[in-house]
């Protein structure tokens, strides 16, 4: 803010004050002395109280100076701070410009030198930060051929070797100074990043800070890491490629986190991994195991048409709201024991090509399994499925273990069995529907099988299988 002059007004005020001062002062005190009876007396304390007065107002005047000096002073240091800051921020520009020029060099030693240059510049200066990390991003999404060709340089045209290196060098700075782990006290935190269609190599970064970060159709190669990493606003992952293992386990992404289209082809770990917003991975694939175990889901989260390759591990996780895995594709044995759906739960369409465990597991707010495909054996033993359950047109390829479940409002209408199936010790909330059952497994696997009370297999002369009926009713054909 400017500091503003002093008014002649406000100078001639205090100049004004202070005659006043010593003109009232030596006025009361000879009034005083004017009450002595003796005329020495009277004399004298006249003349101390023009002295006394004079000596207030040359006190006055001395405050006043003082005032007065001491505005200059604060001015004069002010005037000084601000020129050496100017000084400061145009040796700052100086130096950014010259390294932003000294990117554009053919010479791959002169651009890891600005790089550097950069990144002493930033630590510096924090106000800096997110341009610098802008212009290493940009650096990283230019394409390998886009360095142009200085004709003034006396270095040849950039080796390609010496070119990975420059970006490397870009990455392990963005890497390092973004992670918070090893005791940096110094992390760069709040930073935003777009590293969308970039090649990113070993990428590593931990407990750091982020606000938005765009990695959409990036190329990560080898090992990838942001374990404990929190970001703030959002994560775009969308038709990303991790080619290495990938971890996200421990970190928390508070805005809304996408990951439609990404391919992991190798294990993917996101377990203990909190999404505070919305979650998207519809059509993501993953080739090799992926956990989400431990996991939390506040807003609602949408796997439909994922394929998990491999084993799915979603023990533990927490569904805060709607989930979504219709048409969802599991290869391997997929692991649901003690997860909690406290929204909707959609599983339509599903095929679980393995084992499929929802053991204890709670679904607060009604499942629908319709059309699902267990091709093994799926666990459903102590599963509390509240609101409604939907199991029509399921098909149970090999054993369905509904062992102490409890089932409110289920529906298993139009489904095929061909292996065994036990509703032992199972409760009902509601009557449940059993219609239009097909039955193909063998004697064996009907006489180890345990149906709920009143329903029993039915055989018919010339039926390829069998079908479920009601002892009190007609056929269910």
């Amino acid at each position: 803010m400017p500091l503003e002059p002093v008014p002649r007004w406000a100078v001639a005020l205090m100049i004004g004050g202070t005659l006043v001062a010593g003109v009232v002062g030596t006025t009361l005190l000879v009034a005083q002395a004017n009450r002595a009876r003796d005329r020495d007396t009277v004399a004298r304390l006249r003349i101390d109280g023009v002295r006394t007065g004079l000596s207030l107002a040359a006190g006055t005047g001395g405050f006043v100076a003082l005032l007065i000096a001491m505005r200059r002073q604060w001015l004069a240091e002010r005037t000084q701070n601000s020129t050496e800051q100017d000084q400061q921020q145009r040796q700052v520009t100086e130096l950014y410009t010259k390294a932003v020029e000294q990117l554009g060099s053919a010479n791959a030693v002169v651009r890891l030198g600005s790089l550097y240059a950069l990144e002493r510049l930033a630590q510096e200066n924090e106000d800096q930060r997110q341009t610098i990390v802008n212009i290493l991003c940009a650096c990283l999404r230019l394409p390998d051929d886009a360095v142009p060709e200085d004709p003034q340089a006396d270095a040849p045209s950039s080796d390609p070797r010496m070119d990975n290196q420059v970006r490397l060098t870009a990455q392990r700075i963005l890497m390092q100074r973004l992670s918070a782990d090893d005791g940096n006290d110094e992390a760069w935190c709040d930073i935003d990043l777009d590293l969308s269609g970039t090649v990113l190599t070993g990428w590593t970064l931990t407990r750091g800070t982020l606000r938005h970060a765009d990695f959409r159709r990036t190329l990560f190669t080898g090992e990838c890491s942001f374990a404990g990493t929190t970001i703030a606003r959002s994560l775009k992952c969308d038709g990303t490629m991790f080619s290495g293992p990938a971890t996200f386990a421990g970190a928390a992404v508070t805005g809304a986190a996408s990951f439609a289209g990404a391919q992991f082809a190798d294990r993917a770990d996101f377990a203990g991994l909190r999404f505070h917003a919305a979650a998207g991975f519809a059509g993501a694939k993953f080739h090799q195991r992926v956990s989400f175990a431990g996991s939390e889901f506040a807003d609602g989260v949408d796997f439909a048409a994922a394929t998990c390759g491999h084993e799915a591990a979603f023990a533990g996780a927490r569904f805060r709201a709607a989930a979504d895995f219709s048409e969802a594709k599991f290869d391997g044995p997929a692991e649901f024991d003690e997860a909690r759906f406290e929204g909707p739960a959609e599983l339509i369409d599903v095929v679980f090509g393995s084992g499929a465990h929802f053991s204890d597991t709670h679904f607060d707010a009604g499942v629908t399994f319709r059309a699902a495909r267990f091709a093994g054996a799926v666990m459903l033993r102590g599963a509390a499925l509240r609101q409604y359950a939907s199991f029509d047109g399921v098909r149970f390829e090999d054993a369905a273990h509904f062992e102490h479940a409890s089932i409110t409002d289920g529906t298993f209408r139009n489904v095929q069995l061909a292996g065994v199936i036990s509703f032992a010790d199972c409760a009902f909330d509601g009557e449940p529907v059993f219609e239009r059952w097909r039955i193909t497994a063998d004697e064996h696997h009907r006489a180890r099988s345990h149906w709920p009370s009143g329903w029993r297999v039915s055989i018919r002369p010339g039926d390829a299988g069998a079908t479920l009926v009601d002892d009190d009713g007609p056929d269910h054909a």
